[in-house]
């Protein structure tokens, strides 16, 4: 088997400023191609105390920083806190789709990010590692700051139907 990354699919989507997006462009190849997906599901398998995996340098450096930029200087955040967390939360970021085209051409890395976590190659990546089943296109996403003294506490995070948790 070849330690090549398969072919770059483009993912169709119906919400971003450009409406084909390639995983690759976000993802980094080395991370799908067949020998990565198994080490990365051992991984999980095999973690202790609960399972979970690290997925390094996952996304492409540059395209993240664009996300942080875009986010800091058109998004609102708000102050929210309980007993778990303290934090400056933005609202979900499923509802870009709702915004006006002058807002939305503001941000589009972030459209590139969300239309990748949100696309259905993703989900089925992340399926694959976890074994969670079929994942759902609804996706609860959302940016969130830590200022000093805020914190996440360790929490049980079962939350309805979500199978799958992530920070980036």
């Amino acid at each position: 088997m070849s330690g090549d990354a398969p072919a770059a699919k483009r993912a169709k989507t119906e919400s971003s400023p450009s409406n084909t997006i390639c995983i690759t462009d976000v993802v980094n190849p080395k991370i799908l191609t067949p020998e990565s997906r198994v080490d990365l599901r051992t991984a999980y398998q095999t973690a202790e105390p609960y399972r979970h995996t690290v997925l390094k340098d996952i996304f492409n450096v540059n395209l993240l920083k664009q996300v942080k930029e875009e986010i800091i200087n058109n998004i609102q955040a708000t102050y929210k806190e309980t007993d778990l967390f303290k934090v400056f939360q933005t609202g979900d970021i499923g509802n870009l789709d709702s915004l006006d085209g002058n807002n939305a051409e503001k941000l589009p890395s972030l459209y590139k990010l969300k239309n990748v976590l949100y696309s259905s190659e993703f989900r089925e990546f992340i399926s694959g590692i976890t074994g969670c089943g079929n994942l759902s296109n609804r996706i609860d996403c959302s940016c969130n700051v830590y200022a000093n003294g805020g914190h996440l506490l360790c929490h049980d995070d079962v939350i309805g139907k979500r199978r799958v948790s992530w920070i980036i």
